[in-house]
């Protein structure tokens, strides 16, 4: 008995010595509160202090030394992934941990960027807390005014809202219902008439990628294949739920809008730290006023800043989904006053502004001539087919839903860079000397599965990914990109002839009795 009795014991003794090893965390995370204030990636939302910030900092540049060190073989790399909106915090936390393991694997040592961009407590702090740029805790007062003025902007702008979903939806369905009596999948976005000059461009694109793949941007956009049949719950459910989705819209108008520009604060916030942010001063705070310390993604900047100096620098990609691309447009903006080489620069259906990108980017790929950047979308036609919430709200991807209402852009450079048709009708901005080394992929469209792997159909796909593999940035080289061009190319012939029919009509020619001379007699 005794003997049983001592051998249970060491079996509990056992046990417990073998607890799951906590993953470290601290050594690839860095986490940041709306506040702009540095958290414990373990205990979210737990902030640290500056100094136990410095020591993380510290840790992670020994952490990735170790990493290096225990490869010899392989080139030292860093990974960078900046997550994008709608996501909390404490689950992108658990996404790092699952992820870490393959990217390792593919010889980066990845860091995330952890932040908080989530809709609903943007919104709400908007109502509660951020008063013309300021945070203000002590003004949730004015909350049910703020309120008040959301529902005034929703209502008043009621027309403007549903006259551009009309417009946008009617495109949708005539492409749709030209798929099915076509039985032609890749009709769904060729007979949109909203993409019309989106077509003619890509053909363009396409074809100077072709004829100067080693001078031109790289470009090359997926068939849509599929069963177009498709379609017909496509038209059917929209018909049926139609007054849901227009009951809506005017709601995500005059939240959603709110909301957007608080996400962007909290993403400048990552820089500038809380004290910058918060501009208050108390008795005792005029010294940190006036000497607020950096941010968390300028002390993320230093390190890489040393990492990619010396006789054997790290190679550094940046990756950024969605309103991640936010955040990455940010801080290769502030890498011009640091010395960091990014060898690429990744984005995955970008919800910044081509705008932004133009800013930012393309001065650094100008400045460093290493460098190169992918901008990875969805198709045209994915991006306006997603559904949520039992399709009872109006169709489309994010980016559409902030071209569309959450943002307010004043002209087309102002619109998502992660939208195809909004990146190709605005490829100018890629000045010569550097289409080389820009590159802009659409993925595949699959309207019935099977669906393959590696080719996103919805927004979030894209972090499911391997983002990390440089294959899954690359177009397709020309041959192939030219041969899924087919559709496009012939779509572009038949603009063409319509366009050059209807100027030789003689509805369009100019009467010849209006410019008639009297005559002489």
């Amino acid at each position: 008995m005794r003997r049983w009795l001592v051998a249970i014991m060491f079996a509990l003794v056992g046990c417990a010595e073998k607890p799951p090893a906590p993953w470290p965390a601290m050594e690839h995370v860095i986490a940041v509160n709306e506040k702009g204030e540095t958290v414990d990636p373990t205990r979210w939302p737990r902030t640290t202090t500056v100094e136990q910030f410095a020591r993380q900092i510290a840790d992670l540049s020994a952490a990735i030394e170790r990493f290096h060190q225990s490869h010899p073989n392989r080139p030292k790399k860093i990974l960078v992934f900046v997550h994008g909106g709608l996501t909390p915090p404490e689950d992108t936390i658990s996404y790092a941990e699952a992820h870490v393991k393959p990217i390792e694997d593919a010889g980066y040592y990845p860091i995330f960027v952890v932040w908080n961009p989530e809709l609903g407590s943007s919104y709400g702090e908007h109502l509660t807390k951020v008063r013309q740029g300021r945070y203000e805790a002590q003004s949730s007062w004015l909350a049910p005014f703020y309120l008040i003025a959301d529902l005034g902007r929703a209502v008043t702008r009621l027309p403007i809202t549903w006259t551009f979903q009309i417009k946008n939806d009617w495109g949708r369905q005539s492409g749709a219902i030209s798929s099915i009596q076509h039985k032609d999948a890749s009709r769904r976005w060729l007979d949109n008439p909203s993409f019309a000059s989106s077509i003619v461009v890509t053909d363009e694109l396409i074809n100077r990628y072709n004829h100067g793949p080693t001078t031109q941007m790289a470009v090359s956009l997926g068939p849509t294949e599929g069963n177009p049949s498709e379609a017909a719950d496509y038209v059917g459910t929209y018909v049926l739920l139609f007054p849901f989705k227009f009951a809506v819209s005017p709601v995500l108008d005059g939240a959603g809008s709110a909301a957007w520009d608080n996400m962007y604060r909290r993403a400048n916030v990552l820089f500038d730290g809380f004290s910058a942010a918060d501009l208050k001063v108390g008795p005792n705070d005029a010294g940190k006023i006036l000497d607020p310390g950096d941010g968390a993604m300028i002390k993320l900047l230093r390190l890489l800043e040393a990492k990619s100096a010396g006789d054997d620098p790290c190679e550094i990609t940046l990756v950024g989904h969605s309103m991640g691309s936010i955040v990455l447009n940010e801080l290769v903006r502030r890498s011009v006053e640091y010395k960091v080489q990014y060898d690429n620069i990744v984005y995955m259906a970008a919800a910044c502004s081509v705008r932004d990108f133009q800013r930012s980017v393309i001065p650094y790929l100008e400045r460093h001539k290493r460098s190169k950047f992918y901008n990875l979308c969805l198709h045209p036609v994915n991006e306006l087919r997603e559904r949520h919430a039992a399709d009872l709200v109006p169709r489309g991807s994010l980016l559409v839903w902030i071209d569309d209402m959450y943002s307010n852009p004043h002209t087309p450079l102002d619109r998502t860079l992660g939208r195809w048709e909004n990146i190709v009708g605005a490829a100018y901005v890629v000045p010569e000397e550097v289409k080389r080394r820009v590159a802009l992929k659409g993925f595949p469209c699959y309207l019935t599965p099977p669906v393959p792997d590696r080719v996103p159909q919805m927004h979030g796909d894209f972090s499911t990914m391997p983002y990390w593999d440089p294959s899954f940035w690359q177009p397709d080289p020309p041959d192939i990109a030219t041969k899924n061009n087919a559709p496009v190319a012939q779509k572009r012939f038949e603009l063409r002839a319509y366009e050059k029919g209807r100027q030789k009509s003689p509805a369009s020619r100019p009467s010849t009795r209006a410019t008639r001379q009297p005559s002489v007699r």
